[in-house]
């Protein structure tokens, strides 16, 4: 076995003969433990993304191979609809990663599903993330109503007016200096401002 998986496994806090549903359970497990909606706003955030990026490399290595071959096989069975828990994993690890356009996707195959506060919570995130701070908003109001009394839930809606993430802010920025037509020397002004501050929340 080469370092690169001895290591990964070590990220994961996996022993070497671990199975592809162990290593899941656990990258899953690491992956919520350091999930960005825990650390809005905390002095922590840094440090939780860069866990984020070692434990998702991991996962990439660990599993890799597995993909490939699964991606070959036919499939001949239809698959089962995933349970709540796993659908909710799924989308949080999506948002980590920031594929905002895959979250988006996975969270409109969810059918019958409009009142789970957990997806209304998640899809603002999802919204937080894409810079519609009204729309994300009503979604964490609208999961609270629900579940009043979920922490995690009311922390994410505090943290809410704290307005949007980096990535997002310099999104906004760069559109609204675009739709002033501003100048080519204010529109490098502008990304050079931005990027510093949005490059660890993955723009």
């Amino acid at each position: 076995m080469d370092e690169a998986r001895k290591n990964a496994f070590r990220v994961l806090k996996l022993p070497e003969t671990a199975t592809q549903e162990e290593i899941r359970a656990a990258y899953e497990k690491l992956e919520e433990r350091y999930s960005e909606v825990h650390y809005l706003g905390s002095p922590l955030w840094d440090m939780a993304a860069e866990k984020r990026e070692l434990i998702q490399a991991a996962y990439k290595e660990l599993t890799e191979e597995a993909q490939s071959v699964q991606t070959q096989a036919p499939q001949t069975e239809k698959a089962e609809p995933e349970c709540s828990d796993s659908v909710s994993r799924r989308l949080r690890a999506l948002l980590n990663r920031n594929e905002l356009d895959e979250a988006q996707a996975l969270l409109e195959q969810q059918e019958n599903r409009e009142n789970d506060p957990e997806l209304l919570y998640l899809r603002g995130m999802l919204a937080w993330k894409r810079g519609w701070l009204d729309e994300a908003t009503q979604f964490v109001d609208a999961a609270l109503r629900l579940a009043p009394q979920n922490q995690e839930y009311r922390t994410g809606r505090e943290r809410l007016t704290g307005g949007l993430p980096p990535s997002a802010r310099l999104k906004q920025q760069i559109k609204d200096r675009q739709t002033r037509r501003a100048c080519a020397a204010c529109f490098a002004e502008c990304l050079c401002e931005g990027i510093c501050e949005a490059i660890c929340d993955g723009c």
